[in-house]
């Protein structure tokens, strides 16, 4: 899935006011939502590989459901845990499905 990962989070985060796989606008979708905690995604690919961004990205949409503040840090010792814990909670609280699993993001 990570191929097509701009897909992916498209249809995951419900993003139908994107049109088609434009990556541009996903990106500064996802950079808008992840600002808030120091961070920045660079393409839709390699950065992913840091669990914070999934960390991020999934407390943006209900700020203080993974995070207590915008202040980020290592959930665990794990990025995997991390991941884990980021779909889980995306999942429970949004209805947001795995299209993937941790491994395969890190």
């Amino acid at each position: 899935c990570l191929v097509g990962s701009e897909m992916c989070i498209r249809d995951s985060y419900h993003l139908s006011t994107l049109k088609g796989s434009d990556e541009t606008e996903l990106l500064k979708w996802v950079n808008q939502k992840i600002s808030p905690y120091g961070l920045h995604v660079e393409n839709l690919r390699e950065s992913w590989q840091n669990p914070q961004i999934l960390c991020a990205l999934t407390d943006s949409l209900s700020p203080g459901v993974l995070y207590k503040s915008e202040t980020l840090s290592p959930l665990t010792s794990d990025p995997i845990s991390d991941v884990d814990l980021a779909m889980e909670i995306a999942f429970k609280n949004f209805g947001i499905p795995r299209i993937m699993d941790p491994e395969d993001i890190i």
